[in-house]
């Protein structure tokens, strides 16, 4: 027997438009059944209700002692929204969408995944205060 269950489906198109449609199509059918997501313009992501990465943060920061007011996060597409808003400081990498750019205008934008935004906003604004030297 196969096993069909999923967590994620995945549609991908390059009409914007034709991804609304679906969107709306499937919204209409099953209203309460999924969340949903433009992780980029052309890609759109139906997952189960339950899976959202601010959830998964949330037990992650639960394991480890932590809670959201002391947790940063990166993003760079419609599937972060979530976990940006969620954490104390949510920060949109620059080479995400400019209608999440515009959506999200309150959260800093730092330099793109392929310039190593994420690295290089670390190293400059957290590790430099932390110093390596054993005491």
């Amino acid at each position: 027997m196969t096993d069909f269950n999923a967590i994620k489906i995945f549609f991908k198109h390059d009409s914007h438009g034709k991804l609304l449609e679906l969107r709306e199509r499937i919204l209409e059918k099953h209203p309460d059944t999924f969340s949903h997501a433009f992780s980029l313009p052309h890609c759109l992501e139906f997952m189960n209700k339950s899976v959202d990465k601010s959830v998964a943060i949330g037990h992650i920061l639960e394991k480890e002692g932590f809670e959201f007011h002391q947790a940063i996060s990166f993003g760079d597409g419609y599937n972060d929204e979530g976990m940006l808003n969620a954490t104390a400081k949510g920060l949109l990498m620059g080479n995400a969408p400019d209608s999440l750019k515009d959506k999200l205008a309150h959260l800093e934008i730092i330099s793109k995944n392929h310039e190593d935004g994420v690295a290089n906003y670390l190293a400059e604004n957290i590790l430099k205060n932390v110093s390596l030297e054993s005491e």
